[in-house]
């Protein structure tokens, strides 16, 4: 499927998500109405709808971190035990996995993509599969 922001007739960015994305998404948001998006329908959102989903994302993401960091904790019992050393070392691994992480840039992408389109009071499509 893709999303597109969208301004009078004009398509400003496109971005593509696939369904195992979704599939990803839908356990670590708590919002039925963005959970039950359907990948197969078009659909458009509007402001409200946009504002629901960039929350979604800011939780996916904040989820997602929190996943990384105590997994990683549960692995670096050699870590300096020392309250700054550690916690630099751990915040520096957890960017490296997040960067390493399949839909960490997605969620980021399309964080942006909602923030651009509440910012111009563009509308959002989606194009389903």
């Amino acid at each position: 499927m893709y999303w597109e922001v969208i301004v009078g007739k004009r398509t400003l960015l496109s971005l593509r998500v696939n369904h195992e994305f979704l599939d990803w998404l839908r356990p670590r948001v708590n919002d039925s109405e963005v959970t039950q998006l359907d990948p197969f329908r078009d659909v458009t959102l509007d402001q409200p709808m946009q504002s629901r989903w960039l929350t979604a994302l800011r939780q996916a993401y904040d989820a997602l971190l929190v996943e990384l960091r105590t997994s990683l904790e549960k692995r670096t019992h050699d870590l300096p035990q020392q309250r700054e050393p550690h916690e630099a070392i751990v915040r520096q691994l957890v960017q490296q996995r997040l960067a390493e992480h399949q839909w960490a840039k997605l969620l980021v992408d399309l964080a942006a993509m909602l923030e651009l389109s509440l910012e111009s009071h563009a509308s959002v499509r989606i194009l389903g599969d």
